[in-house]
């Protein structure tokens, strides 16, 4: 799926009156490839005051510094606002967003369950797609093992390490 797709159908979502927090979210997601369970656990202490964001990935991956490229104003806002916005929400909301805007992917590892994955793919994929280097990829999700790596960018493990 192009970024481009992705971006028009934020801005329908938008349109049909969903939470630009939530926007901001997706958003995030296809930017950074980062799981939707990075951006539940997500709180105002997370992000700084020139409005870089760091993740805490989980599945013992290091911390992802990101600096979002749209809806700043939104990150910095919530910052300030002290309210945990995003511990309100859970992942199925927005596996039904996706579902509903047709942001997963066909091919999103052939499991329903993986629907919210198909923007870490996608991040997986353009970074690999570069110059073919698994490494790179890795480094971009945050993975410490190039076989989990392996599977966002071919749907089989990868060998090595």
């Amino acid at each position: 799926m192009l970024l481009s797709t992705v971006n028009s159908k934020l801005d329908m979502m938008l349109k049909d009156g969903i939470d630009i927090g939530v926007v901001a979210a997706i958003s995030l997601m296809y930017q950074s490839g980062c799981r939707i369970s990075s951006i539940l656990q997500l709180k105002p202490s997370n992000i700084s005051t020139n409005g870089r964001i760091i993740l805490h990935q989980g599945k013992g991956s290091e911390p992802m510094v990101v600096v979002p490229a749209d809806y700043r104003d939104w990150w910095l806002n919530y910052r300030n606002s002290n309210i945990q916005y995003y511990e309100m929400q859970n992942y199925i909301y927005y596996y039904r967003l996706f579902k509903r805007y047709k942001l997963e992917s066909p091919s999103s590892f052939g499991s329903k369950n993986a629907v919210t994955a198909t923007a870490r793919k996608m991040v997986a994929m353009d970074t690999f797609s570069v110059n073919e280097d698994l490494n790179d990829a890795k480094i971009a999700l945050g993975h410490k093992s190039i076989n989990s790596t392996g599977y966002y960018v071919t749907n089989k493990q990868a060998k090595g390490g």
